[in-house]
C-alpha cells in the first residue's frame, strides 16, 4: 500500500483505513482475510488464529462492530472486481445469517358460523369408567374420528393400519390405527359402539370466538352447554350415524340465525350468528442459522457415529445370563442355555404334537418327492448328531415342550426344495406356547448403522455358515423344552427325540446364533486378530 517493506498488518496507511475500507482493499489485493498474506486465499491459511472480537476465522483488523456486516454484503462486494475472493469473504466475514419477521392481522368477520358440538362419554379401557369427549356430528365425513390425545386416554387396543384421510383441496392426512369404542349420552339411554381412525389432530378449538347470544332463546337440554366457548374437538361423528343420532323436532331461535336441532346427546346448536368480536392473529418467526452450523450438520450426516447401544433390561439380562452359562466343549463347540421366563407355566402339548405329525403324513402319502425329502432331513438330522432318539419316555423332565413341524415344499426351486418347520409357537393347554416364555436378546443393530458401515468399504461380499444354529449346542438339562415326534412310515408308531442344538423357530435363536459367532470372534482374536475384527463389527 506504502510500498515500503513490511507486513501489511503494519503499514500505517493500512491502519488509518476504515475496516470497510481494509476489508475492500483486502478483497481487491487477494488477500488472505485471516493473514492478511498475499500468496493463498484463507481457505488454504494454515494459521490458527482467528479474531479477537469474534472469535471467527478472519483477521481483528477485518472486524465489524456488531457482527452486522452481512446485512449489507450486496452493496460492498457488488463492484465485479471483487469476486474472485468474494466467496472467503462472504463464508468468514459474516458468520451468521439472523432472520426474524414479525407479522400481524385482525379478522374483523361479522358472520360467525356455528357447528353442532356435543358432550360425548366414552368408555375407559383402564378401569372401567366413561370418559367426557367433546365431538363434532359431520354428516359430510365418512369416517369417524378420533386424536390420538384422546386415544391414549382411553387405553384401548389400537389395529395398525394404512390409510389417508382426504380433506379440503385433496391434501391427504395418514392414518396409522384404528380402535373401536364405546360410546353413549349422559343418561346411558343411548350407547353404540363406532370404529374411529386416530388422528394427530382434528381442528383448531371451536369456536374460534367467544359467541355473544345477546337474547337468543336457547333450550335447555343441550348436547353441549358450552357451545358458545372455544374449547378442544376429540372426535368427529361422521355420516355413518348422523342420522340415527338425529332426531326430528327442532327450535329455532326468533332472536338470532341459531337453530337447535334434537339429538339423542341433546340439542345441537347450528346456523350463524353475528359477530362484532375482532380476532387478531401475531405472530413472530425467528431463524439463525450459520454457516458454521450449516457445516457441522453436513459433517454430523456423513459421519458414521457409532455410540454405545443402551440396553433393555430383557437385553441385559440376556446378555448377563449368556456370558454366565455358555461353555466350550473340548473340540471347541460351543453349549449354551436358552433364556426363558416362567418356564412353568407351559401345559402339555404331545397330543397337538401327535395330531399334526398325522396332519403331515396325510400330506407326504400323496406325494413321493416330497417325502422323500422329509425322510432324508430327519435321517440326517439324526445321522449328524443333531438330535438323539428318547429312550425312555416315562423319565421325561416334567418340563417338556413337543416341537410341531411341517414342510413348506417347493419343487420348482433348484436348491433347497424343502424346508422343515418348526413351530414353536404352537400353544399348549395352558394357552401359552414355548416362544411366550423365551427371550429375544439383542440381535441386530439397526438397518441404517449396518448399511452406513458398509458403505465404508471399497469392498465386500456376503456369505453364510452352513447349518449355522445347529453348530450350537443346548445343555442337556434344557433338550427336553425341544423334543418333536416323528416316524418313517405312516402306519408306524411315533418316536420321540429331542433336539441337541440351536433350533430355528424358537425366539432366542437368532440371539444365540449371533452372540456366539461374537464370542468365538472375541475369544480367537490373537490367533485371528483382521477376521475377529471384521466378525465383530461387520458380520
Amino acid at each position: 500500500m506504502c510500498k515500503l517493506n513490511h507486513p501489511i498488518f503494519k503499514c500505517e496507511a493500512f491502519m488509518k483505513l476504515t475496516v470497510d475500507q481494509r476489508n475492500q482493499f483486502a478483497i481487491r489485493n487477494k488477500l488472505c482475510l485471516n493473514c492478511l498474506s498475499d500468496q493463498h486465499f484463507i481457505k488454504f491459511c494454515n494459521s490458527k488464529s482467528i479474531c479477537k472480537e469474534c472469535g471467527c476465522r478472519h483477521n481483528t483488523l477485518l472486524h465489524r462492530n456488531g457482527n452486522t456486516v452481512h446485512r449489507n454484503l450486496p452493496n460492498a462486494v457488488s463492484n465485479q472486481e471483487l469476486n474472485p475472493n468474494a466467496g472467503e469473504f462472504l463464508s468468514n466475514v459474516s458468520p451468521q445469517d439472523n432472520i426474524g419477521h414479525s407479522f400481524s392481522c385482525i379478522d374483523k368477520t361479522n358472520k360467525c358460523t356455528v357447528l353442532p358440538t356435543i358432550k360425548v362419554w366414552v368408555l375407559n379401557h383402564f378401569n372401567g369408567s366413561f370418559l367426557q369427549a367433546r365431538g363434532i356430528l359431520d354428516s359430510g365425513s365418512g369416517q369417524d374420528l378420533m386424536t390420538a390425545d384422546f386415544a391414549n386416554r382411553l387405553g384401548l387396543p389400537q389395529e395398525k393400519i394404512n390409510f389417508a384421510v382426504s380433506g379440503l383441496g385433496g391434501k391427504e392426512t395418514k392414518v396409522k390405527s384404528r380402535l373401536r369404542a364405546t360410546i353413549q349420552n349422559g343418561s346411558g339411554s343411548y350407547r353404540t359402539s363406532l370404529d374411529f381412525l386416530v388422528v394427530p389432530k382434528i381442528t383448531d378449538f371451536l369456536p374460534i370466538v367467544t359467541y355473544n347470544l345477546g337474547n337468543a332463546t336457547i333450550p335447555d337440554n343441550l348436547a353441549d352447554p358450552q357451545f358458545a366457548t372455544p374449547g378442544k374437538i376429540d372426535i368427529v361423528i361422521g355420516a355413518q350415524s348422523f342420522f340415527d343420532i338425529i332426531k326430528n323436532d327442532q327450535i329455532r331461535s326468533p332472536n338470532s340465525g341459531l337453530v337447535f336441532r334434537n339429538t339423542v346427546f341433546g340439542y345441537v346448536a347450528s346456523g350463524a350468528v353475528n359477530s362484532t368480536t375482532s380476532v387478531q392473529y401475531c405472530g413472530f418467526i425467528s431463524q439463525v442459522q450459520s454457516i458454521d452450523d450449516c457445516l457441522r450438520k453436513f459433517w454430523e450426516v456423513e459421519t458414521i457415529n457409532e455410540p454405545a447401544k443402551m440396553l433393555s433390561e430383557e437385553e441385559q439380562f440376556c446378555e448377563h445370563h449368556y456370558k454366565t452359562t455358555h461353555k466350550r466343549d473340548e473340540t471347541g463347540r460351543y453349549i449354551v442355555q436358552i433364556p426363558v421366563k416362567d418356564i412353568e407355566k407351559l401345559g402339555e402339548s404331545k397330543s397337538m404334537a401327535i395330531k399334526r405329525l398325522d396332519q403331515l403324513w396325510k400330506r407326504l402319502s400323496r406325494d413321493e418327492a416330497m417325502k422323500n425329502l422329509y425322510q432324508d432331513f430327519m435321517q440326517e438330522y439324526l445321522d449328524l448328531d443333531h438330535m438323539e432318539k428318547v429312550n425312555d419316555v416315562k423319565s421325561a423332565s416334567p418340563l417338556c415342550y413337543y416341537l410341531p413341524h411341517h414342510g413348506v415344499f417347493r419343487p420348482e426351486k433348484t436348491t433347497t426344495k424343502l424346508r422343515v418347520v418348526f413351530n414353536a409357537s404352537s400353544p399348549t393347554t395352558s394357552g401359552s406356547s414355548l416362544n411366550d416364555h423365551l427371550l429375544k436378546g439383542l440381535v441386530k443393530e439397526d438397518i441404517f448403522e449396518i448399511m452406513t458401515r458398509f458403505r465404508k468399504h471399497k469392498f465386500a461380499f456376503t456369505t453364510d455358515i452352513q447349518k449355522m444354529y445347529r453348530q450350537i449346542h443346548i445343555v442337556l438339562a434344557q433338550r427336553d423344552l425341544l423334543r418333536i415326534i416323528w416316524k418313517d412310515r405312516e402306519d408306524a408308531d411315533p418316536t420321540e427325540f429331542r433336539l441337541k442344538t440351536v433350533t430355528y423357530g424358537t425366539t432366542s435363536a437368532p440371539f444365540l446364533a449371533i452372540r456366539t459367532t461374537k464370542q468365538l470372534a472375541l475369544v480367537e482374536s490373537s490367533r485371528f486378530p483382521l477376521a475377529s475384527d471384521v466378525t465383530q463389527q461387520d458380520a
